[in-house]
């Protein structure tokens, strides 16, 4: 079912000045898939948050000119595919017009019609209940039937970039971190990636246990030159 609702400009407000406020909301980032007619459609959103758990719904807005969102208005299906941290690039993929954007994505197509990523960290299937016409997006209503969950930190969009959720670190990963840092040699370009993998740990708490090493300085026997230690972003760098 689809409805339409006009809208009425009653505010100065001009699009600019809203995108500015609203890119100051960090939300997480999803890829929305569907199939029509031997043909996979994705397209990267934003714009999607739950609505009920009984009956588990989710509300997915996508633009009308989106090739993704015509698919789903004759499909009636749809797999919301949650980003991990390390997804940046596919998000940027599925953002851009023009490019092959399942070329080495792996899919699980338990539903034929909502195929989902097989390594995204949370997965789920939907079907559209209503769809909602407002302004320059479909607002779609989902009822979710089956969902996928894997283990990792989720993707951030947050003023345009996409970045990674800091998790609040432990004391125990603190203090690994720190040791890990005080033993390297001055010369050593530490990682979140190496210190990760080291000591088993998600790049997320780890990332945020450097980013707190920062505004607390470098530990007082780390020697005089410091060690560094760097982000898959450039975001976290510790004094040298």
């Amino acid at each position: 079912m689809t409805m339409t609702h006009p809208i009425t400009q009653t505010s100065a407000l001009t699009p600019e000045q809203f995108r500015t406020a609203i890119s100051h909301f960090a939300s997480g980032v999803t890829i929305v898939t569907t199939h029509h007619e031997g043909v996979d459609y994705g397209a990267t959103a934003s714009a999607v948050c739950s609505l009920s758990t009984a009956p588990p719904s989710l509300v997915v807005c996508l633009n009308l000119a989106s090739g993704t969102g015509k698919a789903i208005e004759r499909t009636g299906r749809l797999a919301v595919n949650v980003l991990g941290e390390e997804d940046g690039q596919l998000a940027s993929r599925f953002a851009t017009k023009g490019k092959d954007r399942f070329a080495g994505v792996p899919l699980d197509r338990s539903d034929p019609a909502a195929p989902v990523l097989a390594n995204s960290l949370a997965s789920l299937s939907c079907r559209v209940d209503e769809r909602i016409v407002s302004g320059t997006h479909a607002v779609h209503l989902c009822t979710v039937d089956t969902v996928t969950v894997r283990r990792g930190a989720p993707l951030v969009y947050y003023r345009g970039r996409f970045g990674s959720y800091l998790a609040q670190p432990d004391a125990a990963l603190e203090r690994r971190v720190r040791e890990e840092l005080a033993s390297a040699s001055p010369d050593e370009l530490m990682t979140v990636e190496d210190l990760s993998r080291r000591l088993e740990a998600q790049p997320a708490a780890v990332a945020a246990v450097i980013r707190r090493i920062e505004l607390d300085g470098p530990p007082a026997h780390s020697g005089t030159d410091g060690h560094r230690g760097t982000s898959r972003n450039g975001y976290h760098r510790l004094p040298a």
